[in-house]
């Protein structure tokens, strides 16, 4: 339970951070402080990717929730990625980076499993 609560805290930071350089309050910050927001991002990134590698299962019921919460996020995530390519294209202009992200999600989800099959 406590490594739960050690991915939902990072989880939570992680998410609070990415708000706070969106600034959706308009708070207008410096540079340098978005700078800081910024960093403080990728480091929390970093501790969070660590947080999803080091998982370990325990028994096949861990196994299957840590392969359908994988599933779910990738289908979210190239499931948001294609709302947001249609959303931008109704409003004229797509931003390429949108395509690299969800052509590099899908070809690497590929290779991992090719690489699986190949070694298990």
């Amino acid at each position: 339970m406590s490594t739960n609560l050690g991915e939902i805290a990072v989880t939570a930071i992680f998410l609070a951070l990415l708000a706070l350089k969106l600034d959706p309050f308009r708070l207008l910050m410096p540079n340098d402080l978005q700078m800081g927001v910024l960093a403080l991002v990728v480091a929390v990134f970093g501790l969070y990717a660590g947080l999803i590698f080091r998982q370990r299962a325990r028994d096949e019921r861990e196994s299957l929730h840590i392969h359908r919460a994988s599933r779910g996020g990738y289908l979210a995530g190239v499931g948001l990625l294609v709302v947001a390519i249609v959303a931008q294209s109704f409003m004229g202009r797509v931003d390429r980076w949108l395509f690299y992200i969800l052509a590099g999600m899908v070809i690497v989800r590929l290779a991992i499993m090719v690489w699986a099959r190949i070694r298990n």
